[in-house]
């Protein structure tokens, strides 16, 4: 038995849907209302038909694109400036110098990771919710299926 009743086909369902969203929501609001139960999602039949999985696929690639592409730019700016401005701004301040001196650049490569990774340990310890050890979070989510919503944005930034 199907149960899609938004398949395409002209049955009274259909019929009855169409009368329904045009004479509630005027005819414009109807057809959009309609176009938005039968391509996004349908709260009376909630299967996800083929179109609406399409949609939603179509809608999750573009996001996801427009994501990692923004998220690279971000990550090409910081690379350039923590590994190429910094150790630039540091050689002309004198806090480095040259390969004959007291504090040669070189040394920017140890110093620098470092100082950012005791950075990070003291931001991760002063977090109001602790954020979840690769242990934790694989059992989390095969044991409960879900993660811990309250630890979300501490875990992305």
């Amino acid at each position: 038995q199907d149960y899609d009743h938004n398949d395409g086909d002209d049955d009274a369902t259909d019929d009855e849907e169409r009368t329904r969203g045009s004479t509630l929501y005027g005819d414009d609001l109807g057809i959009v209302w309609q176009t938005l139960h039968r391509c996004v999602y349908d709260p009376s039949n909630p299967e996800f038909s083929s179109t609406q999985q399409f949609t939603w696929a179509v809608v999750l690639g573009v996001f996801f694109g427009v994501f990692t592409a923004v998220w690279g730019v971000i990550i090409e700016g910081c690379v350039e400036v923590v590994w190429v401005d910094v150790p630039e701004r540091l050689l002309e301040a004198g806090v480095f110098t040259d390969l004959d001196g007291w504090l040669p650049l070189p040394h920017y490569m140890w110093i620098c990771p470092a100082v950012l990774g005791g950075l990070l340990a003291w931001i991760t310890v002063k977090l109001p919710k602790t954020i979840p050890d690769q242990n934790e979070w694989i059992e989390t989510i095969h044991r409960v299926g879900v993660l811990r919503h309250d630890t979300f944005y501490s875990i992305i930034f």
